[in-house]
This record gives structure tokens, sequence and C-alpha cells, in this order.
């Protein structure tokens, strides 16, 4: 009887360390996934408030976008002349007047030019970019 006593005291004794172990196993990996759920909360913070000041951003590049283009159909009201019509202004066959078709044809490139710069490819090239770069740093998180 004594011997059974003693077995099972010690059977008890034996559950009773593996039950603290695995507890203490249990709180360790309650704690570090806590910590791991207080990061990506902090993290899903930053990037809200990355996504709220890249949205700012955006609006207000394009509120400059528009008003840009306000600007520019004012200061450019009449549309450039085409190609045809600067070919057809000078007479091509007299050898005098070469040089007046010169400069018609360089006056309308340019004014292609200058016209293309103004549809703000540039500025659409820089939003693109900066697209690209929070898209970068949202898919690194």
């Amino acid at each position: 009887m004594d011997q059974l006593e003693c077995y099972y005291e010690s059977l008890v004794q034996e559950l009773e360390e593996l039950k603290g172990k695995e507890k203490k196993a249990l709180d360790s990996l309650n704690e570090k996934l806590g910590k791991q759920a207080l990061a990506a909360e902090l993290a899903l913070k930053r990037a809200r408030l990355t996504c709220f000041i890249v949205v700012n951003h955006l609006q207000k590049d394009l509120e400059l976008r528009s008003s840009n283009e306000k600007l520019i159909k004012q200061a450019f009201p009449d549309p450039p002349q085409s190609f045809h019509e600067c070919i057809q202004s000078t007479d091509v066959s007299k050898p005098e007047n070469q040089d007046a078709r010169d400069v018609n044809l360089t006056q309308f490139w340019n004014g292609k030019k200058g016209m293309k710069e103004c549809k703000g490819d540039i500025h659409v090239q820089d939003l693109k970019q900066r697209l690209d770069i929070i898209h970068v740093q949202n898919s690194s998180l």
C-alpha cells in the first residue's frame, strides 16, 4: 500500500511539473503573439497614415494640374496652325518662298512641341513614379 501511495504521489508531482512547463511555454507563446499583433497594428497605422498623406499630395497635384491646364488654355486660346495650312500658306514652287516655308514649318513644329509639353506629360509621369514608389513601400510592409 505504501508503495502504491508513493507511486501515485510521484505521478501527481510529475504531472504538475509537466503542467507547469506547458503553462510557461504557452504563456511565452502568448506573449510573443501579443507582441507580433501589436507590431502589426502599428504597421497598419503607419500604412494608413502614409496612404492618407499620399492621397492628400495626389489631390494637391491634381488641383495644380487642373489649374495649370486652365492657365494654358487661357494663354493659348487659339489652336495651333495645322501642318497642311502651314505648307499651303507658301508656294513651294518658287525658290524665293523657300525661306518663308522653312520659317512656317519651324514655327509649326515648335508650336507642336510646346503643346505636347503643356499637356502635362511630365506631370503625369511624375505622378506615376510616385504611385510606383507607394506601391513598392506598401508591398514591403
